[in-house]
């Protein structure tokens, strides 16, 4: 993430958002970044028409809610710059949406194998395929700080960026990095990075699962040049199964990470002295 970019946070008022908010606020100080709480209340179209003292007297219903987060927050990070925020609408919709212009979104997750909450019922796996940021889904038990980032590494081009993430992850909040790429065979693919990446053997979902523990921070890619539709089970298996939390990181399509390497290396190339070598 930036510095000073905005991590946000859905939350309802269940064990799995309040949990949300605490590891949302301690992230956040620690990228030096602000919390941006979020509550989006679902409300259909008739009542969206209907005056703006009925949405006023809808806010207002729920603003103790936003209060409650605001304090969780606070108890959390006591300098933590927060703001606060209250919409009527789809909850998905309306944390895409945010998310175009945040860091890091954030949602919490009620129990083990569950997201059944008015706000998360399906939102997690909704926003999977949507968010232009990073999402974390967070367990309702989860603890801070984790004491290591796990990110599951491939050998695609635009395994550098999620490399990039974690490894920025981890210096942020002091944790040591582990990498590990999941194989049907045990059989490293040629180019895996970094060196020493752990190698598990096995089905990904099942074997990230078993690898991760509770104290861990699990860091995953969407590939863009596959479907929303291809990848929603595995991201759901793991957003609601995971016993750690999870960072869903949009990755670039292949062409784009190819172009942005050979502009580093032209730009390098110019830069240096004459006679250097690359």
């Amino acid at each position: 993430m930036r510095p000073n970019s905005e991590v946000v946070v859905g939350v309802d008022g269940s064990a799995g958002s309040a949990a949300a908010v605490r590891w949302a606020a301690h992230l956040a100080e620690s990228n030096r970044d602000l919390l941006a709480i979020v509550h989006s209340s679902d409300a259909c179209d008739s009542v969206l028409a209907q005056s703006s003292a009925v949405r006023a007297e809808l806010r207002a219903a729920v603003r103790p809610l936003v209060d409650a987060a605001r304090e969780i927050a606070a108890l959390a990070e006591p300098a933590l710059p927060v703001r606060s925020e209250i919409l009527l609408g789809t909850p998905w919709r309306q944390l895409a949406d945010l998310s175009r212009r945040a860091g890091l979104l954030v949602v919490g997750r009620s129990g083990q194998n569950r997201a059944r909450t008015v706000l998360l019922g399906s939102t997690p796996t909704r926003l999977a395929a949507r968010t232009p940021c990073p999402l974390a889904v967070v367990p309702a038990g989860a603890m801070w700080p984790p004491e290591r980032v796990v990110v599951a590494v491939g050998a695609q081009p635009e395994d550098v960026e999620l490399l990039r993430y974690a490894e920025l992850t981890a210096a942020s909040i002091r944790v040591p990095l582990t990498a590990v790429h999941v194989t049907p065979d045990g059989t490293a693919p040629a180019g895996i990075e970094p060196p020493g990446t752990q190698l598990l053997t096995g089905q990904p979902t099942a074997e990230l699962t078993r690898f991760c523990r509770p104290r861990d921070l699990l860091v995953i890619g969407r590939r863009a040049r596959r479907s929303a539709i291809t990848q929603e089970p595995r991201y759901r298996q793991l957003l609601d199964t995971a016993a750690c939390p999870v960072v869903l990181v949009p990755l670039a399509r292949p062409t784009e990470v190819r172009d942005e390497l050979s502009r580093a290396v032209t730009d390098r190339a110019d830069t240096q002295p004459e006679g250097a070598l690359l």
